[in-house]
């Protein structure tokens, strides 16, 4: 299998060349956006927990620092 399979398989016109980049920079687009919410998901879940721990909750400091080092 090529190491370009996308690009191998479109026909070497212009424009069918120019719909596949704007198909890949949608793509691209919709999986920064994704990446940048999941980073802010975890960053808030991150602060929630320590939120918790200095609130004395039941959740041990030990346990808090393992998980977000394990990133569960």
């Amino acid at each position: 299998m090529s190491d370009t399979p996308i690009s191998d398989s479109t026909p070497h016109n212009i424009a069918d060349l120019g719909m596949l980049c704007r198909r890949l920079e949608r793509k691209l687009a919709a999986t920064r956006k994704y990446l940048s919410e999941v980073t802010e998901r975890a960053k808030r879940l991150e602060a929630a927990g320590d939120m918790l721990l200095t609130a004395h909750h039941p959740l041990t400091e030990e346990n808090w620092l393992k998980a977000k080092e394990d990133k569960l």
